[in-house]
């Protein structure tokens, strides 16, 4: 978690990354460490596919140099063989210690790792940055900070004054703003308006009115146009701009963009988000009961999708607590 130009949020990231996993191997100690070379040699001809490649064969353990064997669901195997031969007689202690089984990718996970065993580390950039915080650059985060403070605080304030209606079942959120963090262009701002149709819910309407730059969507929307007495803007005159050659490099409608909601979107929402190539989501209040963002399920990690996106938590979330009277 961070805090910079009193932004707070929570990278919704893969709950291994934050764990280390472990197995069991056999390790002994040397009688005599001027033996190491005939013993490493030994254990590279002997079973040089039985060892975990990111652990370190030889560790120091209370002055006293010990050395992993094998993996202990094939130590009965060779147990035998490796007593009975000529490294028998130079090691001592057979027993089982715990290691981890997967290379570490944070520096969380490195040094719990290393603490059971000493092992290599190559540190992922892309997760160090999103757990540590620093994923967003200081301007971005500024920029973040005044699309939600000038545009969309102004709006869900109103809203809930007029009694909006922000406690469907099917997707709570009531306010997406898309933009993109390169050119600071915020490209629309729409609210949720499933009174209109049962699936206008506001990231459904923000997608298609990404789509009008390309000459596409569903739906007529102009500059600022008044729904259910709110100033929505979406800003898709300007065309021919730097700002919209820019989103059109990429095939898909929102590779360069990011999008900010009010709350943790449904399945559909986040599908939409999914096949649109959103960049990153953020959103402020958890749905608890069908969010697909973090709560019940993680769309933007699955596997089987071909495209993946960065998504954080609990974005200005007791300001929007504080609008709600602590409604989600």
């Amino acid at each position: 978690m961070f805090l910079i130009f009193s932004i707070k949020m929570k990278a919704v990231i893969n709950k291994s990354f934050s764990e280390v996993k472990t197995t069991e191997v056999i390790v002994a100690k040397f009688k005599e460490k001027r033996e190491t070379q005939k013993v490493l040699k030994f254990l590279k001809t002997t079973c040089p596919d039985l060892m975990l490649p990111h652990l370190k064969l030889l560790r120091k353990f209370d002055d006293v140099l010990e050395v992993i064997i094998a993996r202990a669901e094939v130590w009965p195997s060779l147990k035998e063989s490796v007593i009975e031969s000529k490294v028998g007689c130079i090691l001592y202690d057979f027993r089982i210690v715990r290691v981890s089984s997967r290379v570490p990718q944070v520096q969380q996970q490195y040094e719990v790792a290393n603490e059971l065993w000493p092992c290599s580390f190559h540190r992922n950039k892309l997760l160090s940055a999103l757990i540590d915080g620093t994923f967003f650059s200081e301007i971005e985060l500024q920029f973040l900070f005044s699309v939600w403070e000038k545009k969309m605080l102004p709006i869900v304030t109103y809203m809930d004054a007029q009694g909006a209606e922000n406690t469907i079942v099917e997707c709570p959120n009531m306010l997406t703003a898309i933009a993109c963090l390169k050119t600071q262009w915020v490209v629309c701002l729409t609210e949720i308006q499933v009174r209109d149709h049962p699936l206008a819910h506001s990231v459904m309407v923000g997608v298609d009115c990404v789509a009008k730059i390309e000459g596409g969507g569903a739906h007529a929307y102009a500059r600022n146009h008044i729904s259910n007495g709110i100033v929505i803007e979406t800003d898709l005159t300007n065309e021919n701009s730097e700002d919209s050659k820019y989103a059109s490099k990429s095939e898909y409608l929102c590779t360069n963009f990011v999008a900010i909601l009010t709350h943790e979107p449904c399945a559909m929402c986040a599908m939409a988000l999914l096949h649109s190539r959103i960049s990153s989501v953020i959103y402020s209040l958890p749905f608890e009961q069908g969010g697909c963002l973090g709560s019940k399920r993680n769309i933007h990690l699955e596997q089987n999708f071909n495209h993946r996106f960065n998504v954080f938590k609990e974005f200005k979330t007791k300001e929007l607590q504080d609008v709600l009277g602590c409604k989600t």
